[in-house]
């Protein structure tokens, strides 16, 4: 019986050591974790007070205005430096592209040459303007076209100028001055069929009435007699040429030529049998050298100067009793052409006659 009751004390107290046991363990360990997460948390706030800080440590962040003001520092720098691919990278960047920035992209386009790309430039521009800034685009346009036929030209570099005014008959095809000086230069470069389908776009604007006859009429010209014409000259009294002419198709004639006079001078006598020639002929008096002289205004058909054949010309006809040539050939038919007397090998040669107009907006 003894033995039994120790039995169960024992038993007892072994249940109530572990049970002890049991709680301090938990205990123990719901502190540890309560501990790993305070820790935890704390590691998380210092780590988001790093992060706070690190950002506050950074510069500042430019505001709109100041990063516009250093991109058109660097936009104006580079076109200084003619460097114009950088000049064109920042151009890019700027928020507003002003029409003063684009004209200072022109003028760098303009002395480096690059005339195809000016004007392509330009044009692009022009699209989205008010009526006030595409006319002074316009203006600037035109200012540039009219200097790049001057540079162009002295180098009677005819291919780029034909090159040019397709392109700007392309950008602008309602301005009929770019067909007009289209169809000159491919004149000049000896393609008479192009200039004349040229001035096709030209044809119906009554502004340009006289421009559009003075073409056809050196395209018509140019056919005739090609792109220059020599015509042999006789020398007589040291510093006087004299040419021959032929008259109404029958009368062969030697006229000095004689460029301080605005009128071709002939005979009287010399054509007095030619038929029906005085019928319509109107009289005047003439300024000579000799006082006042009584002369006769006649026109006369089928003139002829070597190969070059005329349809008519306007002649004064007087006595001239004094002078012992056959007459004078004047600047009524020399103004028709570009001209020039080559002394050295008498020879007088003719082209057609250089047109030039002014650009108007």
């Amino acid at each position: 019986m003894k033995r039994t009751v120790s039995y169960f004390f024992a038993l007892f107290l072994g249940l109530f050591v572990g049970w002890l046991a049991q709680q301090f363990w938990i205990s123990s360990n719901s502190l540890e974790t309560s501990t790993s997460f305070t820790q935890s948390i704390a590691r998380q706030y210092q780590r988001l007070n790093d992060l706070k800080k690190q950002t506050l440590s950074l510069s500042p962040v430019e505001d709109d205005s100041v990063t516009e003001e250093s991109l058109t520092s660097q936009f104006l720098d580079a076109i200084k430096q003619k460097n114009l691919d950088l000049a064109f990278e920042q151009y890019a960047q700027l928020e507003i592209q002003e029409l003063n920035d684009a004209l200072l992209l022109a003028e760098l386009l303009f002395e480096l040459e690059r005339y195809e790309s000016l004007f392509s430039f330009l044009y692009d521009y022009r699209y989205g303007l008010d009526a006030k800034s595409e006319q002074r685009l316009l203006s600037e346009i035109y200012r540039y076209v009219e200097q790049v036929e001057i540079k162009l030209s002295e180098e009677e570099n005819y291919d780029k100028l034909v090159s040019l005014y397709r392109q700007l008959s392309s950008y602008q095809g309602d301005y009929t001055f770019y067909y007009l000086r289209l169809s000159y230069w491919l004149l000049q470069s000896g393609d008479t069929f192009e200039a004349s389908q040229s001035l096709l776009g030209a044809i119906n604007d009554i502004a340009y009435v006289k421009e559009i006859g003075e073409l056809q009429d050196a395209i018509e010209l140019y056919d005739k007699v090609g792109p220059q014409i020599e015509i042999p000259l006789r020398e007589v009294d040291g510093d006087h040429y004299l040419v021959k002419v032929e008259l109404e198709g029958e009368v062969s004639l030697e006229l000095m030529i004689d460029t301080g006079a605005s009128k071709t001078v002939v005979k009287k006598v010399l054509l007095d049998g030619v038929p029906g020639l005085l019928d319509d002929a109107l009289s005047l008096q003439m300024s000579t050298a000799n006082g006042r002289a009584q002369g006769l205004a006649v026109r006369l058909n089928k003139i002829s100067i070597a190969k070059l054949q005329l349809d008519y010309l306007d002649v004064i006809l007087m006595d001239l009793p004094k002078f012992k040539y056959d007459g004078l050939l004047g600047m009524n038919l020399l103004s028709q052409f570009d001209f020039q007397i080559d002394q050295e090998n008498l020879v007088l040669k003719l082209a057609p006659k250089k047109i030039t107009y002014t650009l108007s907006n």
